[in-house]
């Protein structure tokens, strides 16, 4: 997957290769992640969230998340 990245120090905003790391956490302790091709975070939420569910078999009681997940499938 190749993403447009923050420039680095000799400005050449190209296409690189990479991925969208998604972590949860609790009490400050990691204890879920997920890799995604996906460049936008909205995108990346209902996955990560249904890969969480498996995994666990719980469904958190908050979500906090910045302004990058904002999209109306998130909202609801």
């Amino acid at each position: 997957m190749f993403m447009r990245m923050k420039e680095y120090h000799i400005k050449n905003g190209q296409l690189n290769p990479g991925y969208n790391l998604q972590v949860s956490s609790n009490n400050q302790y990691i204890t879920h992640y997920s890799i995604h091709q996906a460049a936008f975070d909205c995108t990346t939420l209902p996955w990560h969230l249904n890969d969480f569910l498996q995994q666990h078999q719980v469904t958190p009681g908050i979500l906090t998340a910045d302004a990058g997940y904002a999209s109306e499938e998130n909202y609801q």
